[in-house]
């Protein structure tokens, strides 16, 4: 199964932690240490990311049977000398992010990996006209919940989907008062 709501938030700070902290052999105390290492996880299943904020830590590579196998020997061979060339190239200024020209590509692994939310393809529709919205509109009448299920996770539920179709939150003065809405990221 997928992460779900806290442990995604566990997860993504784990690994954007520039540095880890532990007591070396001998050492009297612990100490932060810069990281050193790549982090690799599987899953046998497709749609494995369910958190709209937390694609960019990820580049999916698809493995398996419909694939060349790697051949794990040649690579064990070979491991030193590509990360000798990876430390040139890295000593010499080459850069170690994706170009930009990539990145977008790389956004589209992550977006096949997304696992949709069944009440996105009704958001979408209801926001696709719209210039603005509140997620008590989507509760009423997008989704048409009855008022004992729009519970404060449902509305983080609506957000969190209008963040992933490229909506943002912003506060409002409407008929007096101030409340929050969603638009489109590109207006404001």
């Amino acid at each position: 199964r997928a992460f779900r709501g806290a442990e995604w938030e566990t997860v993504k700070g784990f690994i954007s932690q520039p540095t880890d902290r532990f007591r070396k052999p001998y050492d009297r105390l612990p100490a932060p240490h810069p990281r050193t290492c790549v982090f690799a996880g599987s899953t046998n299943t497709s749609e494995w990311l369910d958190d709209p904020t937390g694609g960019r830590r990820f580049i999916p590579v698809r493995c398996g049977v419909t694939r060349p196998r790697v051949d794990v020997d040649a690579l064990a061979r070979d491991r030193d000398q590509i990360w000798a060339e990876a430390m040139t190239l890295f000593g010499a200024g080459e850069p170690w992010w994706l170009p930009q020209e990539m990145e977008a590509a790389a956004a589209d692994l992550v977006d096949e990996r997304y696992s949709a939310d069944p009440w996105e393809a009704h958001i979408s529709r209801y926001v696709a006209a719209k210039d603005e919205v509140s997620t008590q509109d989507l509760l009423d009448y997008c989704l048409e919940l009855p008022r004992t299920q729009q519970t404060r996770a449902a509305q983080t539920r609506v957000g969190m989907i209008l963040a992933r179709l490229g909506w943002h939150k912003v506060r409002r003065r409407q008929a007096g008062r101030r409340e929050y809405v969603y638009v489109p990221t590109q207006t404001e």
